[in-house]
């Protein structure tokens, strides 16, 4: 047998022959780079489990004393756990096989009582994806009080507001940061839920149909910090709803998050010159000496675009059979850790890039020089003002424009007068009375963008009424973070307890 092999894989019992090393390296036992991201959580599950069957009085408290003693002899060591286990091979199961070493079968084999690979997989990946999250969780919360405050400092700066990057209407990058925080309220939520809805411990599920020993599965949750148990052992177990929704809600962060980064690339280019990205975060041309290349925002796009594709992994890999094990799964486990890793470098690149972010404020006004970006705004006033269909107005705006367009002139040079022709053209009738300053009225940006009264718009009074929720929406989430961080850090003093009260010599109070 492979000296990697998990103790239950032993030449002569069903299997006459050794694990070949051909199999063993590339699937069975997982491969370290594979395994390694889950043997923090298979350890604290081995403690748990082991803790939860002496005080079931399945196993004796010597045993068990003994097995939890070397668990945390191996947590002594200076390569730490995961290199540990990795060493002493395995995957999920080198906890056995280091108390086989250590203590014998006789007291080792006790650690499996009413246990399965399938229930200690699912607790390794669900606890680990429950710290995945809250990592990931922590840095949205941060990305979004980044965002935050750039929308304060930029609550008035005004900016051309693009459709398909063509001038569409005056904005402001106050109103631009606040639609950003919008998506990530929404992005958190998701990972909140997911983290809600996937809380139910597996143990205690086996491999189907749960055990005939008199296990106490709220016991081993609670000591592991989950809100519940499972509700069906099969469902525990086979279950692969808990990664596929995983993918999906990262891919969607990426996504979010890429978008930003799309507008952040296009503005710092030559022809935009909207922002300046912080030499830090650009690297310059081997061969071209006026380059700075911003592979920061580069980064953020492309990590997005992967976890779009390991997405579709993570939902083909888990098409199986219900009630089968398929290697493909450990594969594309493997793939949803790798976009765990990337969600968290991209938020927090993306935090550092906007924090040193510089906004060219004059380069974006330049923008809306000779733009014929209020000319919505026109159609507007003319239904305001003069009760014409807003399509009457509208195509009449239009037709002004092309006009305009035909004759060589600018948007600047636009008067009453050529309104009037343009809309007596369009209706063939006479045109309504055009005050003076009609047209100068809406053609200037920073009034059109304070024209806007619906709520959620660009005028400063809405701008700063979103930061303030997006504020008090950042709070709240903040809490709900805070309390996911609390409670598993209860748990592992439950564990820590429950451990001393059976590894303490009787009659000597645990410490």
């Amino acid at each position: 047998m492979s000296d990697k092999a998990p103790s239950f894989r032993a030449a002569g019992t069903r299997l006459k022959g050794a694990l070949r090393p051909e199999l063993s390296a590339v699937c069975y036992p997982v491969p370290g780079d594979r395994i390694w991201r889950v043997l923090d959580a298979a350890h604290r599950f081995d403690k748990a489990h082991i803790a939860m069957l002496c005080e079931a009085g399945i196993v004796d408290r010597d045993s068990a004393a003994q097995m939890l003693r070397a668990l945390l002899e191996l947590e002594s060591q200076p390569e730490g756990v995961v290199a540990a286990r990795l060493r002493i091979g395995g995957g999920n199961h080198s906890g056995e096989k280091l108390l086989t070493q250590r203590l014998g079968e006789g007291i080792a084999g006790k650690i499996h009582a009413g246990r399965s690979s399938g229930d200690i997989s699912a607790v390794a990946n669900r606890l680990t994806q429950q710290r995945e999250l809250r990592e990931v969780m922590s840095l949205v919360l941060q990305l979004r009080r980044q965002v935050v405050s750039r929308a304060k400092q930029d609550a008035t700066v005004l900016v051309m507001g693009y459709s398909h990057l063509q001038h569409a209407q005056p904005a402001t990058l106050g109103h631009y940061w606040s639609s950003w925080l919008v998506g990530l309220e929404r992005d958190f939520a998701r990972l909140r839920d997911l983290y809600e809805r996937f809380d139910a411990s597996p143990a205690g599920a086996a491999v189907l149909t749960g055990s005939r020993f008199a296990l106490k599965p709220e016991r081993t949750a609670e000591l592991l910090g989950f809100s519940e148990v499972f509700r069906n052992s099969r469902d525990a177990g086979w279950s692969a709803d808990c990664y596929q929704e995983a993918a999906c809600a990262l891919s969607i962060l990426l996504a979010t998050i890429g978008r930003m980064a799309d507008d952040l690339y296009l503005w710092s280019t030559s022809e935009f010159g909207i922002v300046e990205i912080d030499d830090g975060f650009c690297i310059n041309s081997s061969i071209l000496p006026q380059k700075k290349n911003p592979v920061a925002l580069e980064h953020i796009r492309g990590v997005g675009r992967i976890a779009m594709g390991r997405a579709a992994s993570v939902m083909a890999s888990f098409a199986s059979a219900s009630d089968s094990i398929v290697f493909e799964r450990y594969l594309a486990v493997e793939e949803l850790w790798r976009t765990f890793d990337d969600a968290k470098g991209a938020l927090a690149l993306l935090s550092a890039v906007l924090e040193s972010l510089t906004i060219r404020h004059e380069d974006a006004l330049k923008a809306f020089d000779d733009s014929w970006c209020w000319t919505s705004d026109l159609a507007a006033a003319l239904v305001l003002d003069h009760a014409l269909p807003w399509r009457t107005a509208q195509q009449s705006v239009s037709v002004l424009v092309r006009q305009m367009m035909d004759a060589g002139r600018t948007a600047e040079s636009v008067t009453e007068a050529d309104v009037a022709g343009a809309l007596e053209t369009y209706t063939r009738e006479p045109a309504p009375q055009l005050a003076p300053g009609f047209v100068d009225r809406v053609r200037d940006p920073r009034a059109v963008v304070e024209s806007r009264i619906v709520p959620g718009g660009p005028a400063e009074r809405d701008v700063r009424r979103q930061i303030a929720t997006a504020e008090a929406f950042i709070e709240r989430d903040a809490r709900d973070a805070d309390a996911y961080e609390s409670k598993a850090r209860a748990a592992d003093a439950r564990l820590h307890d429950a451990i001393q009260a059976i590894v303490s010599p009787p009659g000597v109070q645990a410490s």
